[in-house]
């Protein structure tokens, strides 16, 4: 898990870093040494994860990380909130305070009842997009280097150098896509796809021209939908628990309803805790030997979540 949670929180440090540096050269010496060593880890995890098993689970709690993604879609939404009203984008405002109250709705209501064993995962899937991530998406950041470069030279004498913004956001993304593809925990899920999606109009819109203004609007709607699908989603995914919260227990659903049977018949058995897990796994899966099909995954002793051979 240490390198998982590296590769998410280093690109952050750097991009902080960046944005202290006004120093062409030691922009440069920053941009690669830091794309090298993501790049680097990148392969690392790629190649331990291909040499074991998979997908492998890890165990992490923290009420600070949960904060902190709360924090992060109210501040993403009140920016496009602010760039709406500077460049009078009625429709970015609308939606943005719509995927802001959806948030909280979600957050203060259900989100905080929520426990989520193993918020970390990683895949074959993942080990392909973490590839791309650190190797194709460092290579852009050392690219831009030059681009932004020749870019700064054309612009009036004088202009401000917002090149410190610039590449600390693209470090900000690469952390951003590195929490999109190890996350198994839908919050933490849905606040690297705002983040992204900040980044991206931000990045779009860098030269403020006409254009790129309008191009990164059209971006940011584009995305609000898209998270505001995205918590519809998970509104869907508690819909039982938002019904018992209106109407009572006795509009659950016909799922919850079963579970919460399964439950009481497991509490009369004269039994361990261990053993009543068994029997409400062999009873969701719809086996009568629990201890065939109870345990799909197994600890390694290192906090990880491996599948049972």
């Amino acid at each position: 898990m240490t390198m998982l949670g590296f590769l998410i929180v280093f690109p952050l440090v750097i991009a902080a870093i960046l944005l202290a540096v006004r120093n062409n050269a030691a922009r440069n010496v920053v941009v690669v040494a830091a794309s090298l060593v993501i790049g680097l880890a990148s392969i690392w995890l790629v190649a331990v994860g291909l040499n074991g098993a998979s997908p492998v689970y890890f165990e992490f709690s923290s009420p600070i990380v949960d904060g902190i993604c709360t924090i992060v879609g109210i501040v993403v939404a009140i920016t496009v909130i602010c760039f709406g009203a500077k460049y009078k984008n009625p429709l970015a405002i609308v939606l943005a305070v719509v995927q802001l109250i959806g948030s909280l709705v979600f957050e203060l209501n259900f989100a905080h009842g929520i426990e989520v064993a193993t918020p970390l995962y990683y895949d074959q899937l993942t080990l392909l997009m973490v590839f791309i991530i650190g190797v194709i998406g460092s290579a852009i950041c050392v690219y831009a280097l030059g681009y932004m470069e020749d870019f700064q030279a054309h612009e009036p004498e004088g202009a401000l150098d917002r090149r410190p913004t610039f590449f600390a956001l693209m470090f900000v993304f690469l952390s951003a896509m590195y929490v999109i593809v190890f996350a198994d925990h839908m919050t933490w899920l849905f606040t690297g796809w705002e983040v992204t999606t900040l980044c991206s109009f931000l990045l779009i819109a860098y030269t403020r021209t006409e254009e790129a203004i309008r191009n990164a609007f059209r971006q940011i709607i584009m995305n609000l939908l898209g998270g505001i699908s995205f918590l519809i989603g998970l509104f869907v995914c508690h819909g039982d628990a938002l019904a018992r919260r209106v109407f009572g227990d006795g509009a659950a659903g016909p799922a919850d309803r079963r579970a919460r049977r399964h439950r009481l018949r497991v509490r009369g058995h004269h039994q361990g805790g261990a053993d009543a897990v068994l029997h409400l796994a062999a009873g969701r899966h719809g086996g009568s030997d629990a201890h065939e099909r109870a345990a799909p995954f197994l600890d390694d002793g290192q906090g990880r979540r491996v599948p049972a051979r």
